[in-house]
């Protein structure tokens, strides 16, 4: 596989930030409308682009908020491969998580365009139940939720 050097769409790895974004005891999740998973809130960080630069960016294009003077604290890093004859060869996801002390209300785009059409703020039990994106890390996610349930 041909790849041209300093382009992250042909990179041997792409980094991704996951933010759990973390109210009232539940996190958010949004599902795209190709897809029948959940998945958090987060993506791929773009050529010269800080980790909180994409933090910033993809919260504000997923939920339709500024984080402001939120601080994302880190939680965990994980290396996933893939095939060889895949897009790249492993991605680095790095999730963070975002305390917010209500809930917030998600702004939606525009239903012909946006890519999401649903989100949902679950808590453990409800997290069980859903199909969850191999990169969200549905395992991850129910040992963060039970950890905070113990808190209490």
């Amino acid at each position: 596989m041909k790849r041209n050097i300093g382009d992250p769409q042909n990179a041997s790895h792409r980094v991704a930030v996951k933010l759990v974004c973390f109210a009232k005891d539940k996190i958010l999740l949004l599902r795209a409308k190709w897809k029948k998973v959940f998945n958090l809130v987060g993506w791929w960080v773009n050529r010269g682009e800080t980790l909180v630069q994409t933090i910033k960016r993809e919260f504000l294009e997923e939920t339709g908020h500024n984080l402001w003077k939120r601080i994302p604290t880190f939680l965990h890093i994980e290396i996933k491969h893939f095939p060889l004859w895949w897009q790249f060869d492993s991605v680095v996801n790095i999730f963070y998580k975002i305390d917010f002390t209500d809930t917030i209300d998600i702004v939606l785009e525009n239903a012909d365009t946006g890519i999401y059409e649903e989100f949902r703020r679950v808590s453990l039990e409800e997290l069980k139940q859903l199909a969850v994106s191999k990169h969200s890390n549905k395992k991850f996610l129910m040992s963060f939720l039970w950890e905070h349930s113990l808190k209490e």
